[in-house]
């Protein structure tokens, strides 16, 4: 993105270094949201497997 800001290629315009540094944060944001959103669905599936392995083997035994 600087790069292409250097060479004056990209949106028609230069970005400011706020305008940059805004977007680095956006950009940072965007990627711990989707680490945490990710964590929280593995987790939720790591609970599910739990939860079945548990009600099949239960009804495993039931059926002896």
């Amino acid at each position: 993105m600087a790069q292409a800001n250097r060479r004056g290629q990209g949106a028609g315009s230069e970005f400011s270094e706020l305008r940059l540094a805004q977007m680095r944060g956006l950009a940072r944001f965007i990627l711990d949201s989707a680490d945490e959103i990710d964590l929280l669905l593995r987790r939720r599936r790591d609970g599910m497997k739990v939860e079945a392995t548990a009600a099949l083997r239960e009804f495993a035994h039931a059926a002896e």
